[in-house]
């Protein structure tokens, strides 16, 4: 139920996006809808792998997925939601920039079978495009995508912050 509503937000959240960003016509627009695309398609990786690891089919999977990413096509993301498990999942992305980032941490996902290791992986990649993004136009929309991408990433460190003191983890 929270993999359908946590999806739901992440679909309307980046579909508005993609809208902003429909167009590139100039040198700025290329560059958000590179970072726009760019999360759709880890928003997707991350969605499959975590379905694929709760064993769902493609039917379950496809209706929370964006199909206008920057580099994975409808085609490509078909064939990685029929994917059997996460291996497949993993060597169906050869030939694309997340192939690299993903197989790296395949090793970490053997040893102790977690999706966290994919997940952070791709954060750390999405992290590093974003800083790559935002010296490319200093003048332009480069800055604006290296505060909201470092933003993001604060707010996520102050909520495992939280939880964790919720939980008594921290004192």
């Amino acid at each position: 139920m929270v993999l359908a509503l946590e999806s739901a937000l992440d679909k309307y959240y980046l579909e508005s996006l993609l809208r902003s960003s429909n167009v590139p016509a100039d040198e700025n627009k290329q560059i958000l809808f590179s970072y726009v695309g760019t999360q759709v398609d880890i928003a997707n990786l991350k969605l499959i792998i975590r379905a694929k690891k709760d064993n769902l089919s493609y039917d379950d999977i496809a209706p929370y997925i964006l199909e206008d990413g920057y580099q994975l096509r409808e085609w490509k993301l078909k064939d990685l939601m029929e994917s059997p498990d996460v291996t497949n999942v993993i060597s169906g992305l050869e030939g694309t920039k997340y192939s690299d980032v993903l197989t790296d941490a395949m090793a970490k996902y053997n040893e102790n079978a977690s999706i966290a290791v994919f997940e952070k992986a791709l954060d750390a990649y999405l992290s590093k495009s974003a800083k790559s993004l935002s010296m490319k136009k200093p003048l332009g929309i480069g800055p604006i995508i290296g505060y909201v991408s470092q933003k993001k990433t604060e707010i996520k460190n102050l909520k495992i912050i939280a939880r964790a003191k919720k939980r008594s983890w921290i004192p």
